[in-house]
């Protein structure tokens, strides 16, 4: 693994702990682990700050995140299919649920909002000094 700094470390576990949240839930430790190939421990590790994610771990976690997301947008696709199939059938002369029209300006997407980690007890991982360099890298 490649020395990185604090602040990478920091923002490597929230990106760990807000992918886990969105696609899993609260619980999401062991459907995540499952997903990137790993064991639940080393999940936990890095959420709670005893380990840093390696990089190898990141692109797990996103490969994992593109594949979950990719499985409910295929889900999400055939539901509105049969919803618009439904409106056909019954003469329903409504906008199709499979492409929506959106007004010019509005995105399909909301804005991203910053999640917290609940602590479940526990003291959260103190947060890192982003001032000072890392004792590890080499000037």
């Amino acid at each position: 693994m490649t020395n990185i700094t604090k602040a990478t470390a920091a923002a490597r576990r929230q990106r760990m702990i807000d992918i886990g949240i969105a696609l899993h839930g609260e619980r999401y430790g062991a459907p995540l682990a499952a997903g990137m190939g790993v064991s639940q421990p080393v999940v936990a590790n890095i959420v709670g700050g005893r380990r840093d994610m390696t990089d190898d771990q990141d692109r797990k976690l996103v490969a994992h995140a593109r594949a979950v997301l990719q499985s409910r947008r295929d889900a999400l696709q055939k539901v509105a299919d049969h919803i618009d199939d439904l409106d056909k059938e019954l003469g329903n002369a409504s906008v199709s649920v499979s492409s929506p029209v959106l007004p010019v300006g509005v995105t399909a997407r909301p804005p991203r909002k910053p999640m917290v980690m609940p602590t479940l007890g526990r003291k959260p991982a103190p947060e890192p000094e982003l001032d000072e360099p890392d004792p590890g890298l080499k000037p």
